[in-house]
Order: C-alpha cells, then structure tokens, then sequence
C-alpha cells in the first residue's frame, strides 16, 4: 500500500500528463501489493516450494510475452556492442566503489535478521 501510493504521490494526477512509463510503474506497485497478499494467503495451504512455482509462472508469462513483442527492439538496442561495453564498464565501476564503503557487518547469520534489516536489504518478509 506504502508502493502504490508512493507512485501516486510521484505521478501528481491532474498536474501533468500521465505518461505511459508511469503507468507501469503504477500497475507494477499494484502487482506487487497483489502478489504479497497472495502469497501470504497461500503460506496457509501451500508449502514454501509450490509457492515459489507459482510465483515463477506468474511472473514468467507476462515477462515471455513482452519479450517475444519487442524482440526486434531488444536485439538492436540492449544487445549492441556499445550497449553491452558500457553495461559491462558501469557495473564493473559500480562494484569497486560498493566494495570500497566502509559498512559494517550487522549480522553474520540470514535466520538472525530483523524485519528492518530483511527490508533495508531488499528483501521481503512473509511473516
């Protein structure tokens, strides 16, 4: 809910024209909320890895079909010699200077994390 309205608050409806780059990000903030709530019924009925199979084919589908209709545009843009050397270039830059920050080690152990530090981190807490 936090998402959806972040997306909400960001896009400012009636101040300027929604473009459709924003509407994805809309429709992914719903998705997700959507999905959360799914999986958290289904941990009631299902077991971790039925859960996980079928996140995997919810999420597959729609990425199979966008995929197969901008085929043309993803092979011409994102897989040309520039693109692919400067991806290569900025992520290589990008872990010298994450690997160069001085951060501490909160916790050594993943079953020892808090909510805040499983949500800081990225990750999602089912319970």
């Amino acid at each position: 809910m936090i998402g959806f309205g972040g997306v909400w608050i960001i896009m400012r409806p009636g101040f300027d024209t929604v473009s459709l780059g924003l509407l994805a990000v809309l429709a992914s903030a719903a998705l997700w909320a959507g999905m959360g709530l799914c999986n958290k019924r289904l941990t009631t009925t299902e077991s971790a890895t039925q859960i996980v199979a079928i996140n995997l084919v919810i999420a597959f589908v729609p990425a199979a079909v966008v995929g197969l209709l901008v085929h043309d545009f993803i092979s011409e843009y994102l897989f040309s010699p520039l693109t692919v050397a400067l991806a290569l270039i900025v992520g290589g830059l990008l872990i010298f200077v994450v690997e160069a920050l001085p951060l501490p080690m909160r916790t050594n152990d993943t079953d020892r994390l808090t909510r805040k530090q499983a949500l800081e981190s990225g990750g999602q807490t089912s319970r």
